[in-house]
């Protein structure tokens, strides 16, 4: 059992992809910016924490600790959620887990079956220098699209995906599950 979904008892997996390090990027200014803060205000005060009458130095010590309390909350959130969200290709379905805050995440299945297309896509200057994007599945059913974003290396992603489909399709003729 991966974190949050059971596998089949003949389902094995081919690939797991979390997604691209783009996306720690803002948690990482962020954190920085914070830590910066926090460096520059106790310089600050230590050499000019005399000219500022009628601040206690505990005062000035506890908003600097509580600002280092707050960085290192929202790094190690943005790390967290970072890594619980990812995609699991399996001989038998396309699971993607999606975290979208520390109390909400979402498990989406979908049957190998019931993949139509699968298309990598870059868009834009960077996602291309960095070779990262979105992987949309064209599914039947009701689920209409399905989508993992950030996904590094994008087209092979996409065409992992279809080489599991078409092995499935010939595993498994007419099959609509991999039961």
């Amino acid at each position: 059992m991966i974190a949050g979904f059971h596998l089949d008892p003949n389902e094995k997996i081919i690939r797991k992809v979390n997604r691209h390090w783009i996306d720690l990027l803002p948690v990482a200014v962020s954190t920085t910016v914070l830590f910066i803060i926090v460096l520059v205000g106790g310089y600050s005060y230590g050499r000019y924490g005399n000219l500022i009458p009628g601040v206690p130095a505990t005062l000035i010590v506890f908003v600097l600790f509580l600002i280092l309390i707050i960085a290192f909350l929202i790094f190690a959130v943005g790390v967290f959620v970072y890594r619980q969200n990812y995609l699991v290709l399996t001989n038998l379905h396309l699971i993607q887990v999606e975290q979208k805050g520390l109390f909400n995440r979402a498990v989406a299945q979908l049957s190998l079956a019931r993949v139509q297309d699968v298309t990598g896509r870059r868009s834009g200057m960077i996602a291309t220098l960095l070779n990262f994007g979105n992987v949309e599945v064209q599914s039947a059913g009701e689920q209409d699209k399905f989508t993992f974003r950030n996904a590094p290396a994008p087209q092979q992603l996409a065409d992992q995906c279809l080489e599991a489909h078409e092995a499935f399709s010939r595993e498994f003729p007419g099959r609509e599950d991999g039961a």
